[in-house]
C-alpha cells in the first residue's frame, strides 16, 4: 500500500463520526495508528492557543479519552491507561501529515513528453508525484531539522507493482507470460534515458530521480496535484485528452461525462445537489428548509396538506356538478 495517506482528512472524518448520533451507537475498533493520527490532529488544532505544553497535553488527553469512550470498542481507561499515554507521547514527536499540493513544472512535463512510450511516461509521472509528495509532506520528528539534502530529496523505495498500480500502468497476464521482461521495460527505458537510477534490495526497488526540479516558481508550474488518489486523471488532462478537465471549485482533475457538458466534478456536483436554502411558507409564514433543486415548494407540510384537501374537495364538487 502506497503512503499517500492524508492524516488530516482521516482525523477530521473520525471527529465528524464522533459527532454523529449514529456512530455513537455503533462502536468500532480503531487501530493504534488511527488513534495516534487523531491525537496529532487534536494537538494540531491547538497550535494557535496561547497555552503551555502541559495544558495542551491535558486537552489532547481529554479529547482522546472522550473519543475512545464514545466510539472505541472494548475501551477501558483503567486497563488502557498506558496505551493512551503512549499515544499522547507519539503525538508530540511526529507532525500531522496533510496532503499539501505538489507541482509538475514545464521542464518536467517536457521530459515526460520526450519519453518514447506511454507506460514509461506514466511511470515517470507517478514517480515524480510520489517523490514530491514525500518531500512536501514529511513525517519528521517535530524537533528534527527541516533541511533535506538534495541527494535524498527525490529518493523513494517501493515495490514496482505498487508504482505501476498507482500510475495506472497495466500489464495483461498473457503479455507477462509471453515476455516476463516486459514488466521491467518502463523502468529500463527511464534508466537508459538517464532520468532515474535504480537500486534493487529484496522485493523493493529504490529509485532516485536525477532531473526533478527542486525550486518551483509560480510561472513554471504546468500541473498542480491536489488529489493524490487519482493522478491518472491529471496525466490525461496534461496530455490534453478529450473530456478531462479541472474542477473550478476543488481543483481536482476529473473525466467528464459522455456529453462532456459537466462543469464540476462529481463530488462538487453532489455537494451542490445536497445543499439547502430557506424559504417562508406563503400561507403561515413559517421558515422551512428546502433543497436547492426544489423550485416547486412554497408551503410548509401542514399548509400544503390543507391546500391539497381544499383542492380535492373543490375538484369533487366540480365533477359532481358536471355530471
Amino acid at each position: 500500500m502506497l503512503p499517500i495517506f492524508n492524516e488530516y482528512k482521516h482525523a477530521t472524518d473520525m471527529n465528524n463520526g464522533a459527532a454523529s448520533d449514529r456512530d455513537r451507537e455503533e462502536k468500532r475498533v480503531y487501530a493504534f495508528r488511527d488513534l495516534v493520527v487523531y491525537a496529532k490532529w487534536l494537538r494540531w488544532s491547538l497550535w494557535s492557543c496561547e497555552t503551555d505544553e502541559e495544558e495542551k497535553d491535558k486537552k489532547v488527553y481529554n479529547g482522546l479519552v472522550t473519543f475512545c469512550e464514545q466510539l472505541q470498542m472494548y475501551f477501558n481507561l483503567d486497563t488502557d491507561y498506558g496505551k493512551v499515554n503512549n499515544i499522547i507521547k507519539q503525538s508530540k514527536q511526529y507532525k500531522l501529515r496533510s496532503c499539501l499540493p505538489s507541482y509538475i513544472t514545464n521542464n518536467e512535463w517536457q521530459q515526460i513528453m520526450s519519453i518514447p512510450n506511454d507506460r514509461a511516461r506514466k511511470t515517470y509521472f507517478a514517480l515524480l508525484i510520489l517523490c514530491k509528495f514525500n518531500r512536501n509532506n514529511p513525517v519528521n520528528d517535530v524537533n528534527a531539522s527541516e533541511r533535506v539534502y538534495e541527494d535524498t530529496r527525490f529518493k523513494i523505495s517501493y515495490q514496482l507493482s505498487d508504482i505501476y498500480k498507482y500510475g495506472g500502468i497495466k500489464f495483461s497476464r498473457k503479455e507477462i507470460q509471453e515476455n516476463p521482461k516486459v514488466f521491467y521495460e518502463p523502468i529500463i527505458t527511464l534508466q537508459e534515458m538517464g532520468l532515474i537510477e535504480k537500486y534493487l534490495a529484496r522485493n523493493k526497488c529504490t529509485l532516485v530521480l536525477n532531473n526533478a526540479d527542486i525550486n518551483v516558481h509560480q510561472d513554471d508550474i504546468y500541473l498542480t496535484i491536489t488529489k493524490y488518489e487519482d493522478i491518472e486523471a491529471y496525466y490525461h488532462y496534461g496530455m490534453k485528452e478529450n473530456k478531462y478537465k479541472i474542477c473550478p471549485k476543488c481543483g481536482f482533475a476529473f473525466k467528464g461525462n459522455r456529453h462532456n457538458n459537466d462543469k464540476y466534478c462529481k463530488e462538487c456536483t453532489d455537494k451542490d445537489n445536497l445543499s439547502f436554502h430557506y424559504i417562508h411558507c406563503e400561507d403561515c409564514g413559517t421558515r422551512i428548509k428546502v433543497s436547492n433543486k426544489n423550485t416547486k415548494t412554497t408551503r410548509c407540510k401542514e399548509c400544503q396538506a390543507k391546500h391539497d384537501r381544499f383542492n380535492d374537495k373543490n375538484r369533487k364538487i366540480r365533477l359532481a356538478n358536471e355530471s
